[in-house]
C-alpha cells in the first residue's frame, strides 16, 4: 500500500509541473514567444530551492543557508537568470496568473531572450528558473 501511494505522489507531481510548464508556454504562445524546454541541470536548481522552502517553511529568493539564484545555480552546472516563486499555491494556473500580476514576473514569463526553464514543485512551493 505504501508503495502504491509513493508512485501516486510521484505521478501527481509530474503532472503539476507538467500543468505549469504548460501553462507558462501557452502564454507565450499567446505573444509569440518561443516555448520553452525544460533542462535537467535548470531542474536541479528549481527542485532544490522548493525542497529549501518546504523543509524550512518559508518563502524567499534567498536560500535557507543564504544561497542566491547564481550560486545555486553554479551547485548544479546551470546558468539561470531569473527565478520565480510561488509558495502557499495549488493550481498552475491560478500561478502564472498571479506572476503576470507583477511587471516582474511578466517580465520573467516573457522573456524574449530565454530558451529554456527548470521547475521545482514539493507541496505548495513552486519554483521556475529561466536561462
Amino acid at each position: 500500500m505504501i508503495f502504491f501511494l509513493m508512485l501516486f505522489a510521484a505521478s501527481a507531481f509530474g503532472q503539476d509541473v507538467s500543468q505549469l510548464h504548460w501553462a507558462i508556454n501557452q502564454h507565450r504562445a499567446s505573444k509569440d514567444l518561443v516555448l520553452l524546454t525544460t533542462t535537467d541541470s535548470l531542474d536541479c536548481v528549481a527542485i532544490n530551492h522548493a525542497t529549501d522552502l518546504y523543509e524550512n517553511d518559508f518563502c524567499s529568493h534567498t536560500g535557507s543557508d543564504g544561497k542566491t539564484l547564481r550560486q545555486r545555480a553554479k551547485d548544479c552546472k546551470a546558468t539561470a537568470l531569473a527565478e520565480l516563486i510561488a509558495c502557499g499555491y495549488n493550481n498552475p494556473d491560478s500561478i502564472v496568473k498571479e506572476w503576470l500580476k507583477n511587471s516582474r514576473g511578466r517580465k520573467i514569463l516573457e522573456c524574449k531572450d530565454c530558451l529554456a526553464l527548470g521547475i521545482g514543485q514539493v507541496g505548495p512551493y513552486w519554483v521556475v528558473v529561466t536561462n
